[in-house]
């Protein structure tokens, strides 16, 4: 491993299993190492562990990587302590045999496998610069994953595989698109598959269960430094660090699945979490189910519709009274259904039949002399 005098780097997960394991091989080559943490009691006793250890330089930080709010107060302090990132290890995994979700509604391991670590790292890229590397710690369970857009949340049909691969296939998609998009800043970005390693993901902190399992499965596992030695690999090597956009597995390139080769997944995704990590309505219609989303348009065709009435009787009318409110009733309307832009589209609806029947009708009204003020 290369020295790395000087260099700040970043692990997320550092109090225990790989992450821990990260912090420490980044410190001995003599990295300035911010430890992310959630729990303060964990994140303290691997703290002192490591201090115990060695004189490493170390700083912790903590931070709920399923809680956006959490991650920009995290980014900006460390942004305000340092003025330069040059490693970033997105190392933290979450999986649970039961459905759960993050603070924003998400669901759990999508949310903090995946968007967590999408909103880190473009909270840090001010501070991330030509020579610094990103290394996303994904899986090989993505060869079986898929993005499910049409229920993202996995509201129907969860099942922790799913789960969990949807949420590693975002990890590889994610590698290959803000690879393509940092490739002119001198920015690598790469990914790993760590094997089987026996680590505290999926025991659970407050029953404490999974453990005794986990505890009997050690001898057939990688431990922690085997697991980790691909992503240390990734963030130090001198013979990877031009090397950009790639999968790898026992510090090797591998091959990864169909899906994770698709470069117009890859940009649908990151244009998808871009708009969930935005919250407000953008992050609202994101996470709609294909059921929920189909309602939504049906209900603004409805107000489209209206829309379009309104503009046909204010163009056809003599009256400038009447004219002006019926655009004044037309941008009600649109601003409601946040669509009146889209009145002019030269779609034919069932609505925009009935706009010309009102149309036809208002003029014989009209010119009969009933509709009058």
């Amino acid at each position: 491993m290369a020295k790395l005098n000087g260099k700040n780097a970043l692990v997320t997960g550092a109090n225990s299993g790989m992450g821990l394991a990260t912090v420490k091989a980044l410190a001995e080559a003599g990295a300035h190492v911010i430890m992310l943490c959630r729990s303060s009691e964990r994140g303290k006793e691997a703290f002192e562990k490591l201090k115990s250890q060695g004189d490493y330089s170390l700083d912790l930080i903590l931070c709920d990587l399923g809680d956006y709010s959490s991650i920009r107060a995290f980014a900006d302090e460390v942004k305000r302590k340092y003025e330069h990132l040059d490693i970033l290890v997105n190392n933290a995994g979450f999986i649970a045999l039961d459905r759960q979700e993050t603070k924003e509604g998400m669901e759990r391991q999508f949310g903090i496998n995946h968007l967590g670590h999408f909103l880190l790292t473009m909270e840090l890229l001010d501070i991330i610069g030509e020579g610094s590397r990103i290394v996303n710690v994904a899986s090989g369970a993505h060869k079986v994953g898929k993005i499910h857009f049409e229920d993202i949340n996995l509201h129907k049909g969860f099942n922790v595989v799913k789960a969990y691969s949807q949420s590693k296939l975002a990890n590889v998609l994610f590698t290959k698109e803000l690879a393509r998009r940092l490739k002119d800043r001198g920015i690598t970005v790469n990914c790993c598959h760590p094997g089987a390693v026996a680590t505290n993901m999926g025991v659970d902190r407050t029953t404490g269960f999974g453990k005794t399992i986990t505890g009997m499965l050690k001898p057939f596992f990688l431990t922690p430094e085997e697991g980790a030695k691909t992503a240390i690999f990734l963030a130090a090597d001198e013979s990877v660090k031009e090397i950009t956009g790639e999968y790898f597995y026992r510090c090797r390139n591998a091959k990864t699945s169909k899906r994770a080769e698709d470069e117009n997944l890859a940009k649908e995704l990151f244009e998808y979490s871009e708009a969930l990590v935005k919250g407000g309505v953008e992050a609202e219609k994101a996470m709609l189910t294909t059921e929920e989303r189909m309602k939504l348009m049906q209900s603004q065709q409805s107000e489209l519709d209206g829309v379009e009435t309104y503009l046909r009787l204010a163009d056809i009318t003599n009256n400038e009274t009447d004219a002006r409110t019926f655009r004044e009733l037309a941008a009600d309307e649109g601003r409601h259904a946040n669509v009146f832009k889209e009145h002019t589209k030269e779609v034919l609806t069932p609505g925009k039949l009935q706009a010309s029947s009102v149309v036809i009708l208002y003029r014989l009204l009209g010119k009969s002399g009933i509709i009058y003020r």
